[in-house]
């Protein structure tokens, strides 16, 4: 095997099982986008929009950095992720099609708003404009979610301007969050098993794909799949 010799390697422990061990990588991002840029704290109230895998690990590791409130918001169809969240550490979540989440968030947070408010949704540029309103005076909207190239259309620059509101986009983990995230695996590994779903085999990629995509379902709903040799 060839390495590039800045290739960062982590050692991984021998005595978890595999399939948990493949959540470190998405994990590690969440502790990045949450923790170390989102800032999430002993105290913070910590806002997630989207509850799919990134969403819900995201819900974990704000838990881990000491947030007194995480929100994690979805459809109607997330309802079996959403109550996944509150088991994950998730303290109130929301169901957008039938709650306001703006007006949910003031009512859940007695009007002192988010610290941080992660958006993970795809496509939808709601979540984005609504965190402007969800997030305190100096708060920080972190965008992760990729929207297929749409523009932004009406968000309130002005709102944004006066309230000293940060915007920031975050891509992947670093050292430090992998390692944070290999350690959370290690030691609490099981109750993130709820999370591993599905797992194919390595000649049923297209299945995987497609079941990951909610194209086919066999009345689970994936979240984290993993791909085994035969």
């Amino acid at each position: 095997m060839y390495l590039h010799p800045k290739t960062m390697v982590h050692k991984l422990p021998t005595d978890v099982a595999t399939d948990l061990m493949t959540l470190v990588n998405p994990l590690s991002n969440a502790i990045r986008w949450v923790y170390e840029v989102g800032g999430a704290a002993l105290g913070k109230t910590v806002v997630i929009a989207g509850p799919g895998q990134r969403g819900l690990l995201a819900a974990v590791a704000a838990r881990r950095a000491g947030a007194s409130q995480i929100i994690v918001t979805g459809t109607s169809s997330d309802r079996g992720r959403l109550d996944l969240a509150l088991q994950l550490g998730a303290t109130a979540v929301i169901d957008v099609n039938n709650e306001d989440p703006v007006e949910r968030v003031i009512e859940i947070t007695g009007g002192r708003l988010a610290d941080v408010v992660l958006d993970v949704s795809a496509g939808s540029m709601a979540p984005i404009i609504q965190g402007v309103d969800m997030v305190k005076r100096g708060g920080r909207i972190v965008l992760a979610g990729l929207k297929a190239n749409k523009p932004l259309d009406g968000f309130p620059i002005d709102k944004a301007v006066l309230r000293e509101i940060q915007l920031v986009g975050v891509l992947s983990a670093g050292w430090e969050s992998t390692e944070l995230a290999i350690d959370i695996v290690k030691h609490a590994g099981e109750t993130l098993r709820p999370l591993c779903t599905h797992s194919f085999g390595m000649d049923k990629g297209t299945e995987a794909v497609r079941t990951l995509g909610r194209e086919v379902t066999d009345g689970r709903d994936a979240i984290h799949i993993t791909m085994t040799p035969e």
